[in-house]
């Protein structure tokens, strides 16, 4: 169970950035079978989860107030956060819960509701110096990783060559393709491409297609996720690979498993523009994904609640 626990905090670490503070009780020896609290910033909304060692086993404890005191949306949004608990018992629950916040957030700031600016600032400070150490291990990492890289095109953009010229033309006219605008953070881009897939066949395609693309085969880095459940059996079958960005293949694989996205391959392309992202550049590939996602009506916030009963229902 805390693999899965573990799971999923790196998976919200990665999509909220600094907005989302965690801390662990107990040993740091034993710290991975703990309890562990976290505290994310929606604004005006504050959400506070208490996960037990079990977790998702066991249920979290979730408390949510609002800076400015605005009773009546908060009630709705309790008992919103509560049925989204009871119908996800036994399953990880607490991105269906953030983003049924964010959307609550969103409808209330465009209302016209405002926020006090100084709840901003509690994420972070008393852990600063950590942060700030964390950071730049994180940037040595990433520097170490692109000057090892040739500048110009990513290892799946060279391997796509050899299979773009195996590919049956009939499954690439069968592809259905998305891609996201350009999302362009401190001088690095990132583009999402979302492909809808049900056979390795197409996900392979859909692979090739994008990294031997004129543009998008210079990209530093091409991260690569697929999940889908094979129509004769049943059977889901997933994978990710980072191409050089450590870790950031498994991270999307987890938001998008999370979000109860199947049939679908994504890949993330990264244009290096020479600033270090340290940490964030998780956060901002995630981000240009989930929004892609969202657009073609995969895991959207608004309708968290309804997925988690569904899901709940089918097992």
């Amino acid at each position: 169970m805390c693999e899965r626990r573990e799971d999923e905090i790196l998976a919200l670490e990665s999509i909220y950035g600094p907005a989302l503070s965690v801390t662990r009780e107990g040993d740091a020896a034993a710290v991975a079978g703990g309890v562990v609290n976290i505290k994310a910033l929606q604004p005006p909304f504050i959400v506070e989860f208490v996960l037990p060692s079990d977790y998702p086993e066991s249920s979290p404890m979730v408390s949510v107030k609002a800076s400015d005191g605005r009773r009546s949306e908060l009630e709705d949004l309790r008992k919103d956060l509560a049925c989204i608990v009871k119908a996800s018992a036994g399953e990880e629950v607490l991105f269906h819960i953030l983003e049924r916040v964010k959307a609550s957030a969103e409808a209330s700031e465009g209302r016209g509701g405002g926020y006090e600016k100084e709840e901003q600032d509690e994420v972070g400070e008393g852990e600063e110096e950590e942060e700030d150490r964390g950071r730049e291990e994180d940037d040595a990492q990433e520097q170490e990783a692109e000057e090892g890289e040739e500048p110009k095109r990513s290892f799946f953009s060279r391997k796509a060559e050899t299979m773009s010229t195996q590919l049956h033309e009939k499954t690439l006219e069968d592809l259905t393709i998305y891609h996201s605008e350009p999302m362009v953070e401190r001088k690095s881009t990132f583009i999402a491409h979302l492909c809808l897939a049900s056979s390795m066949q197409q996900v392979e395609a859909f692979r090739a297609l994008i990294c031997s693309h004129k543009s998008y085969s210079r990209a530093t880095h091409n991260i690569f996720v697929y999940r889908f459940a094979c129509p004769e059996s049943g059977v889901v079958h997933a994978d990710c690979d980072d191409d050089g960005e450590t870790a950031a293949g498994s991270r999307l694989a987890e938001m998008v498993r999370l979000m109860g996205a199947t049939g679908v391959a994504i890949i993330v392309s990264r244009w290096f523009g020479g600033q270090l992202l340290g940490p964030d550049r998780f956060k901002y590939i995630n981000n240009v994904a989930k929004k892609l996602l969202e657009d073609k009506g995969f895991g959207d916030a608004r309708t968290a609640s309804t997925t988690s009963s569904k899901k709940k229902g089918a097992k």
